[in-house]
């Protein structure tokens, strides 16, 4: 299972895997092909010869013998269901064909085993057997001198069970005629046994199909004659006469072929009727060549998916290469040092995207980190000029109380105190925001009594004139603390640089992106260049750094109004002027 916690295992495996699978299907694919076209070449030798025999039948030349056939066993057998003509060998094997085919009618078949039936009556001993059989036949005379060899199977002495059954004994699968001395071996009973492979059978000089079956009768009758003669109550063997008119035997056994076994049968019309021609041959062949040929492929692709195997380890490490090059150089980037890059390879479509996004990343937190340093350093420096005036007040007012005037101290360390608070309020609202747990209480308000309540506020601490002409009556939904506080920004802001007039108006806009309320602050000052409006919505930036400090300007304000207008579903920017100085917009969902 540890395989499957790396990449290079999990290739590894999916790919043996899957070589593995083409693999069998590759060897079965070919097993059977080799078997079908080995099973296709027998089917069409048979044919071929059959199509010879169908021509020399049809024409009216019928064979006494069928000589050199190329198939185990042909036959033609007329419409009384007799053997016209057969293979040399075989002349009196039964039909293997119930005959009675129409005319260009075909039947084709495979069989597991077919019954072959040998008429052994004119089957005589052979010669090196001679002399052993004649005294138990002249003993067999004696005891019984109605027996005869050609005696009926109906009379009770010369039935035996087995000699008009099916029986094979365990000898039913006998050797191939190759091996002439093993077969004579496995029906050899005491040398009695009478298999007689002298060569004059006309069975390709091996092991004749009549001495293979005579030979087994033989053996069947010398082991079976004690137990028929106890059945019968006779003393002893001797006193039975047996006679073996017919076998029924497999053609395994008689031919010593193995299955499956190809049976064709074809009728023809001749000038003398119809007759039937029958062959079987045996397509072992087939099936062993796809043995082989399976065993062969099976050992091969087994090599071969050891090699896959090596292979695949080696050339995922290989691929891999890169990234692990990647890693260790990310292992070595710290937050001290966030400059350095991961390094990129080249011509790589899957990994060059990758150390490209990674290094995009590292450049964007180098700036975010960049950004939040530059925030505190702000913030402390901010912080540090009311800090700083408050002690300097205090101490004054420690180390020369005659010198201050109480009110005009009170009221200084008041105007401190609220810019220090304002910085403070302003540094929580934009650490919330950056940390994503702001949260707003929106609810229906209107927005002409806030709108009219902050402008009283600044005419109150401001001398420019506010003009709230262009308020319309609009509802909206929205956090009234936030925006409130939003708007404060922007009227402070516009106040802080007008000359004389500052202009307040809001009212409902609609666009492709829905519908939005849309609050609109002017005034009458020297304006913002239009390369800067969209600078001057970041943190601590000021366009004027002396003046700006010099009227109280924190550089936060803008940062404010924007996260403020962003968390309502909207956002600020500058738009054209309309009195001529500057004008922001802040629009929010409606």
């Amino acid at each position: 299972m540890h395989l499957f916690k790396s990449i290079r295992g999990k290739v590894s495996v999916i790919t043996v895997a899957v070589c593995a699978a083409a693999m069998v299907a590759i060897t079965a694919a070919v097993a059977l092909a080799t078997g079908w076209a080995i099973s296709a070449t027998i089917s069409g030798s048979l044919d071929q010869r059959l199509d010879e025999i169908e021509a020399q039948v049809a024409a009216g030349q019928m064979p006494d013998e069928l000589r050199g056939t190329g198939a185990d066993l042909v036959q033609i057998i007329d419409e009384s269901g007799n053997v016209v003509a057969s293979s040399d060998w075989a002349s009196d094997v039964a039909p293997i064909s119930e005959g009675g085919l129409a005319p260009g009618e075909e039947r084709r078949g495979e069989r597991e085993r077919v019954s072959l039936t040998f008429d052994m009556a004119d089957e005589q001993p052979a010669e090196d057997d001679a002399d052993d059989a004649a005294p138990q036949t002249e003993e067999r005379e004696q005891t019984d001198p109605s027996a005869t060899p050609q005696s009926s199977p109906s009379r009770p002495q010369a039935s035996v069970p087995a000699a008009s059954s099916n029986y094979n004994s365990g000898y039913s699968s006998a050797p191939a005629p190759s091996q002439p001395q093993q077969a004579a071996s496995n029906y050899d009973d005491g040398g009695n046994s009478g298999y007689d492979d002298g060569g004059d059978s006309g069975y390709d000089g091996d092991a004749s199909a009549r001495g293979r079956i005579y030979a087994h009768a033989r053996h069947f009758v010398q082991q079976r004659l004690p137990f028929v003669a106890e059945q019968a109550g006779a003393s002893s063997a001797q006193e039975l006469s047996v006679s073996v008119e017919e076998m029924h035997i497999d053609a395994t056994t008689a031919l010593g072929i193995e299955g499956p076994i190809l049976v064709v049968e074809r009728g023809v019309q001749t000038p003398d009727g119809v007759v039937t021609i029958a062959a079987l041959t045996s397509l072992a062949p087939a099936r062993e060549a796809m043995r082989t040929v399976a065993i062969v492929l099976a050992i091969a692709m087994l090599g071969s998916l050891c090699a896959v195997a090596v292979l695949s380890w080696f050339a995922v490490a290989r691929t891999l290469a890169p990234v692990e090059r990647m890693r260790a150089e990310a292992a070595t980037i710290s937050i001290g040092d966030l400059s350095r890059r991961l390094p990129v390879p080249e011509h790589d479509r899957d990994l060059e995207p990758l150390a490209t996004t990674f290094n995009d990343m590292l450049a964007r937190l180098e700036a975010a980190v960049a950004e939040q340093r530059r925030f505190v350093s702000d913030a402390s420096h901010e912080l540090k000029s009311p800090v700083a005036a408050i002690r300097v007040m205090l101490e004054t007012m420690r180390d020369h109380p005659d010198a201050v005037d109480a009110d005009t101290l009170a009221n200084d360390l008041l105007s401190e105190n609220e810019r220090l608070g304002g910085i403070v309020s302003n540094l929580l609202l934009l650490a919330r925001q950056d940390e994503g747990v702001s949260r707003l209480d929106k609810q229906q308000l209107d927005l002409c009594d806030l709108l009219y309540e902050e402008a009283s506020s600044l005419k109150a601490r401001a001398s420019c004139e506010v003009d709230v002409s262009g308020v319309e009556p609009v509802v909206c939904t929205a956090d009234h603390e936030a925006l409130s506080h939003a708007v404060r920004n922007v009227l402070d802001n516009a106040a802080r640089y007008a000359r004389s007039r500052v202009a307040i108006s809001c009212r409902n806009v609609e666009n492709a992106d829905g519908e939005f309320v849309e609050i609109v602050v002017s005034d009458d000052g020297p304006g913002i260049p239009e390369q800067d409006r969209e600078r001057v919505f970041g943190r601590f930036v000021r366009l004027e750094e002396g003046r700006s400090r010099k009227n109280g300007s924190t550089g936060l304000g803008l940062s404010v109004v924007r996260t403020i207008a962003r968390q309502h579903g909207g956002d600020a920017r500058f738009i054209d002027p309309e009195l001529g100085g500057a004008s922001i917009a802040i629009r929010i969902e409606a």
